[in-house]
């Protein structure tokens, strides 16, 4: 984290780079550092997690939380971690738009914590969960989206899509999501399973386009869906997931 804002300081000390125009990325544990950074430098014009996330003493990934059990960290040290390191105890102050990428099934980031980090910041966030998607340094910074992203932020270009925390009628499983921008494309993606995340099994169904809205309907069995959305560029965005209730 340290080194992260000495080198904000240090760019932004160069005449030719305009300081108000400085993101910062980072992929995998370089995500979470971008996270957590994000609420202790305000002075990014622009963040974007990839992969990396918070609330990792929460996830169902065993691969994380063995680190945090009693034979690897006393209560004391616990109590540190939670209160300083993990980025979910600096995110409500982090106050710049962030742009949060990830996959459905991704082994080391769970769905269900990497939505918790995106909600818990205190500026605007943006979702982005590709269908199956791998997990790697490539992937991400292939992702031409993230660079729309930043020029919409520091160059006033157009800005990314939007889809509104999808919504479900219950009688006709119908689900549907408000929408602005230009949306090109768009998937429902679900899951019929339970359990540990990176387990699951999603599928995706086709939608129907509205007046800025998309519909579609939610098969039988369903536990989590989500929709993904595409604007004429290519650049996509994810509402938030929905866990279904059922009797």
């Amino acid at each position: 984290m340290a080194d992260v804002i000495r080198a904000n300081s240090l760019l932004r000390s160069f005449p030719e780079i305009n300081a108000d125009k400085i993101g910062l990325t980072g992929i995998s544990w370089g995500g979470t550092i971008a996270a957590t950074v994000a609420g202790v430098d305000d002075r990014f014009a622009f963040v974007v997690p990839v992969y990396g996330c918070g609330f990792l003493h929460e996830s169902d990934n065993e691969g994380l939380t063995q680190w945090f059990r009693e034979d690897n960290m006393t209560a004391e040290q616990f109590r540190q971690y939670r209160t300083k390191w993990d980025p979910s105890a600096h995110l409500p102050y982090a106050k710049m738009p962030m742009y949060w990428i990830n996959g459905s099934n991704d082994g080391t980031f769970p769905m269900d914590i990497f939505q918790r980090s995106a909600l818990a910041a205190a500026g605007p966030s943006i979702l982005h969960v590709r269908f199956r998607w791998l997990h790697g340094h490539s992937p991400g910074w292939r992702r031409r989206d993230v660079y729309a992203f930043a020029d919409s932020i520091v160059k006033g270009s157009t800005p990314l899509p939007t889809a509104a925390k999808p919504e479900l009628d219950a009688k006709t499983r119908r689900v549907w999501t408000k929408t602005t921008g230009k949306i090109d494309r768009a998937a429902l993606c679900y899951t019929m399973h339970g359990g540990k995340w990176q387990g699951r099994y999603w599928e995706n169904a086709a939608c129907e386009f509205g007046t800025n809205e998309v519909s579609s309907r939610l098969p039988k069995g369903a536990t989590v869906f989500y929709f993904n959305v595409k604007d004429e560029r290519g650049n996509l965005v994810s509402t938030e997931f929905v866990e279904v209730k059922t009797p």
